[in-house]
């Protein structure tokens, strides 16, 4: 803790005659230029660090009042054969110097007074990490300044808190191991139990705050690590909400977002209860010790929640393993007939080229100016229903967003194509440019639970259904050498699109065929049937359907 009682390097005595004592500034920038430190220091400096104190003097010399400060240089000394250079004389007094005899080797001074020990030592835990706090000890400080050579050389109260851990079996004789030397000023220690020390050992921890030459060991503090096995890892975001993630640590596909991962291993659980095979204790949100309904609805309230790492756990990314459905597809199509404004649509989402399907997660992005969700659900004849009960249907809805996820929580795995889920949205208002519904992304997880991201992932463009037949005017008009025409089907059956010239001769045929109710555009090139450019004029377009019929003139103009 500091030099109480001491040794000289060199057994040199510098005497003082007529009350004048000489000190040497040299002496001390060497010892701490061999300690590796570098001075800057001001001579104004340096001359306060190493003066002594006016008390020190007086317990030695006397209440002397005539001392004064000198300069020694003693390397100097010892190339003249020890004479004393001229200017160190102070008014006439002689300076007496002594014989300098060398150590052998390096002498430093003993530290003999151990650091006080802490106190107020305190644990607490949570799963599998212990923390350990105390007040640190009241040497740790700067207890003192050695003068040398020029510099301060700073005396440290403590220079380390060493921790030591050992089992608690009750044995009287504990084999303690250090496992951590912090610096001096700190007051708090994670300990990251290891699994291999068993859980329900009881362990006891020891601080022990050193100094260069002494140890002073703490009170022991015992910890208790049976509850460690009981409850399960709690998790909450940055706003303190819970987060119930359902993968272990060590998971290859662990994160902190509540995402399908976590779904398919909540769906596992679902309906079971400790020492069940499948029963995950994470997904007991309520920790009542079954996974019911209850634990459901808690778990769909914080889906997507991005939780904060626990303290002392950084997220460790693994590599990992796919499951057998890399060429599996999330395919999506419009199961209504119509797009009307103020009615309802539904989208059906269907898995092609499935094997040993057990549950399924997906993402599907649209325009909320457009549609709004109304619901979404397996539906009756879903596939997975085919393999077992799949009660924990999940739906989380954004604006514009909505994520869906379901699984067989009790039966076999199923394979092949079908229908997965239907949802419903409600048209807002009449559009006639198209809009887009895409799956974003989509997972398969199989009988193995091991995950495939869905590589071929449906989109749909739709426009509202007109409620009214219309016949629109081509564009441009004149034109040269193709324009586009658009027309409207408030109802499907057979249409005719045909171009006539001014004899009304059928001079091409666009559109023959049967068509469903929407909106379409067709392009005419400016040839006739045979694929030949008809010549410059005007010109009739007529379309035809069950319950209209109408005729427009346009001009062809080279």
């Amino acid at each position: 803790m500091g030099a109480k009682s001491s040794e000289a390097a060199t057994s040199s005595a510098i005497g003082a005659r007529q009350g004048k004592v000489v000190f040497s500034e040299e002496s001390v920038k060497e010892t701490l230029a061999l300690l590796g430190i570098q001075s800057a220091m001001l001579q104004t400096d340096l001359e306060k660090i190493i003066s002594p104190s006016y008390d020190f003097m007086q317990a030695l010399m006397g209440d002397r009042k005539d001392l004064l400060y000198g300069r020694l240089d003693l390397d100097g000394l010892r190339q003249v054969a020890m004479r004393v250079p001229e200017g160190v004389r102070a008014q006439t007094a002689a300076i007496r110097a002594s014989d300098a005899t060398m150590a052998a080797a390096s002498v430093r001074a003993i530290d003999n007074i151990p650091p006080a020990a802490v106190t107020n030592e305190k644990e607490t835990h949570e799963e599998r990490t212990v923390t350990l706090t105390w007040a640190a000890s009241t040497d740790d400080r700067v207890v003192g300044f050695i003068p040398y050579r020029g510099y301060a050389v700073p005396i440290a109260g403590v220079r380390t808190y060493d921790v030591f851990r050992a089992k608690d079996e009750g044995q009287p004789e504990r084999p303690f191991v250090k496992i951590a030397s912090l610096p001096a000023g700190a007051t708090t220690f994670n300990d990251v139990v290891d699994p291999g020390l068993g859980l329900g050992n009881k362990l006891v921890y020891r601080i022990t705050a050193t100094d260069l030459d002494n140890a002073t060991p703490g009170v022991l503090i015992a910890v208790d690590l049976t509850p460690l096995q009981i409850g399960r890892l709690k998790y909450f975001t940055a706003n303190n909400l819970p987060v119930f993630l359902m993968l272990a640590e060590n998971d290859p596909s662990f994160n902190l977002t509540e995402d399908f991962d976590d779904f398919f291993s909540f769906a596992d659980s679902f309906g079971k209860t400790p020492g069940e095979t499948g029963f995950t204790l994470q997904a007991d949100t309520d920790d009542d010790k079954d996974v019911d309904f209850d634990d459901f609805f808690a778990f769909a309230d914080a889906f997507g929640f991005v939780a904060q790492p626990r303290a002392g756990k950084p997220v460790a990314r693994g590599t990992p393993v796919f499951g057998v459905n890399r060429d599996a597809g999330l395919d999506l199509k419009l199961a209504s007939e119509r797009v009307i404004a103020g009615q309802p649509i539904t989208l059906e989402v269907a898995v092609s080229n499935a094997t040993a399907l057990k549950g399924y997660g997906f993402t599907l992005t649209y325009d909320p100016q457009k549609f709004e969700l109304v619901e979404a659900s397996a539906g009756d004849q879903n596939l997975l229903s085919q393999g077992g009960s799949t009660p924990v249907f999940l739906k989380h809805a954004e604006s514009g967003r909505i994520q869906v996820a379901n699984a067989i929580t009790d039966g076999g795995a199923v394979s092949g194509s079908g229908s997965v889920a239907r949802l419903v949205f409600n048209v807002k208002g009449e559009f006639t440019d198209i809009t887009r519904f895409e799956i974003a992304d989509g997972v398969l997880v199989d009988g193995s639970r091991l995950t495939n991201p869905v590589v071929t992932l449906g989109a749909l463009n739709l426009q509202t259904t007109p409620t009214e037949f219309a016949l629109r005017q081509n564009f441009p008009n004149p034109f040269n050498p193709e324009t586009t025409i658009k027309y409207d089907l408030a109802d499907g059956g057979r249409v005719e699109l045909r171009i006539y010239n001014m004899v009304g001769q059928v001079v091409r045929t666009l559109v023959n065929e049967r068509q469903s109710a929407g909106r379409y555009s067709i392009r005419w090139d400016g040839k006739d049937d045979r694929g030949l450019s008809v010549s410059s004029g005007i010109y009739f377009y007529r379309l035809t359907s069950e319950k209209f019929n109408d005729v427009k003139k346009l001009m062809l103009l080279k």
